[in-house]
């Protein structure tokens, strides 16, 4: 079985086209791997940002359980506070649930 250097190419040039190869993979492999090193201290950088981030952002008063406020407030309005007891119940009761002293 012949190999690929003896058919093809002169020897000289077949070893200059591998180093060819070789240094350009060598390009290649190496760019890839700072990018994907870019990336991943990016990645990292950014979840680290958005940690704290994430810490000091907590949930207003005005802004938790709209899906039991609004009934709530409609109701106190029209009907008044005193025939309103269930809807204001399970307002705070879900105040409640997201940390708020009520």
């Amino acid at each position: 079985m012949r190999m690929l250097e003896d058919c093809c190419l002169p020897r000289f040039e077949f070893r200059k086209a591998e180093e060819s190869v070789r240094d350009r993979l060598a390009v290649v492999i190496g760019k890839f791997f700072t990018m994907s090193t870019q990336a991943s201290v990016a990645l990292k950088a950014s979840t680290e940002s958005e940690k704290p981030k994430e810490e000091k952002k907590k949930l207003k008063p005005c802004c938790a359980c709209p899906e039991t406020k609004k009934p709530r407030d409609q109701c106190i309005v029209e009907r008044g506070e005193e025939n309103c007891q269930d809807l204001i119940e399970a307002h705070k009761e879900c105040m409640r649930r997201h940390g708020f002293n009520v």
